[in-house]
Parts: C-alpha cells; structure tokens; sequence
C-alpha cells in the first residue's frame, strides 16, 4: 500500500485493488481508475476490496479504511482528545493520517507510523516523498514514527 501527499489536506491511499482520495469532508474510492463512491456519512462500506468504516465522534466523523491487511485511521482534523470508548471502538491501528500529529491523540492511539502534514512534538520525524508499506513489514514491537509527506 502506498500513501501520498496530493493536495492541502489531499492524501492518496493506493492498494491492490483500489485507490482512496481523501478530502477535508468525503473520501472518493476508486477502482482502476473509475470512481466507484464517494463517502461522507458514518456507516460500514466495501468497495473493490477495501472495508471502510466511519464513526460519528461528535461533530467529527472517524474513518477507518482497512487496505491490504492494514488499518489505517484518517482523523483529518479531529483536535479534541479521545474517550476510551472512542479509542476501542476504533480498534487497532496500523497507520493514522491527521492534519496536526498532537502527541496525545497519537499516544491514545498508539499507531505504527502517523502520517501527518505538521508535527512539533518529541518522536522521531523521517520526512519522505511517499509512504509504502506491506503488513509483513510492521514489527509488532516498534514504536511509532511519525512520516511528513511533501505536497506534491
């Protein structure tokens, strides 16, 4: 699974079977290259082999893509701390995408990687031009990296 940085706010999650464009308040699934849906409200999903699951936290809605056997949380602009309710409902998370790393938020998640546009905090930061990652690749015990993609 690869992930880029396309736009302000714009990532691209590219898997086996189908791709997902982020956008600030819809994700557009699409499968070799036609646009298969466009999703904006909570609820479960699966398009060309991805699970999307969307949860209503307040007035922000939590998307959690399962892509080639890894799960990725896109928070976008979610600032507000998580409940312990929110975090298991979540569930485990390989990857999480948001716009501003705050470092609670990613040690209540307590992510592989968190892919993110700024971050000012203590972990350890590797800026690189595209995220690529296989599920055999995640050691169960790392800790999390933070990746800083550039705008393309």
């Amino acid at each position: 699974m690869d992930i880029q940085l396309i736009g302000k706010g714009l990532f691209k999650l590219k898997g086996k079977t189908a791709s997902i464009i982020t956008d600030f308040s819809s994700f557009k699934v699409e499968v070799e290259k036609q646009v298969k849906m466009e999703i904006s409200e909570p609820g479960e999903y699966e398009v060309g082999g991805i699970s999307i699951l969307g949860m209503q936290f307040g007035e922000n809605i939590i998307f959690v893509f399962e892509i080639d056997g890894l799960r990725i949380a896109y928070l976008g602009e979610f600032k507000k701390d998580l409940t312990d309710t929110q975090i298991s409902e979540l569930g485990n998370i390989d990857i999480l995408i948001i716009f501003e790393g705050r470092e609670k938020i990613i040690g209540q998640i307590d992510p592989y990687f968190v892919i993110t546009e700024n971050y000012q905090g203590s972990l350890p930061v590797e800026k690189i031009d595209k995220f690529s990652l296989k599920r055999e690749d995640i050691l169960e015990d790392q800790s999390t990296k933070i990746i800083i993609l550039p705008q393309k």
